[in-house]
């Protein structure tokens, strides 16, 4: 009489966004009297966003991007040569990260003595992933030749 696999947990695991899981070696899992573990065919489910790969009978999961976060619950299933399975079942979990924003460059303006500068709309200039444009806080540094004044959204640039 054939048996179904025995099952042994698969630790949960979390991670911080852009970071990876730990392959999980599936036949470390599983307990066949009748079969031996080359025999035994493995599958996985439950996954919407996480990326699995089974190979070599490693489990191989990444998360779908650096700044993808949440959780799913993998299944992982083992069946015998003769249909019997079992499935054991594990939380993914990709927590999230504050990453910083990204300031693209703020053209050059010449100016002829006496002139002024442009207005400059500081939020055309930056992108954050994690936050809307109205939280970012605009501060200046290295300003030694000139004055700078930031108000709500926006710098203006003085000769003193």
């Amino acid at each position: 009489v054939n048996d179904r696999p025995i099952s042994k947990a698969i630790a949960d695991q979390q991670i911080n966004e852009g970071d990876i899981f730990h392959v999980i070696r599936l036949d470390d899992h599983i307990i066949d009297i009748d079969n031996d573990l080359k025999d035994i065919t493995w599958s996985v489910s439950g996954n919407n966003h996480l990326l699995i790969s089974l190979d070599n009978r490693l489990a191989i999961i990444k998360p779908p991007d650096n700044h993808w976060n949440g959780v799913e619950i993998i299944s992982f299933t083992a069946r015998d040569p003769e249909g019997l399975s079992v499935s054991i079942s594990s939380a993914f979990t990709v927590t999230p990260v504050n990453d910083p924003p990204k300031v693209s460059e703020i053209r050059i303006q010449p100016v002829e003595e006496g002139d002024t500068f442009d207005l400059i709309q500081l939020d055309k200039h930056v992108e954050d992933i994690d936050n809307e444009k109205s939280e970012i806080v605009w501060t200046v540094s290295g300003n030694n030749a000139l004055e700078v004044s930031i108000k709500g959204r926006s710098a203006q640039v003085i000769i003193p």
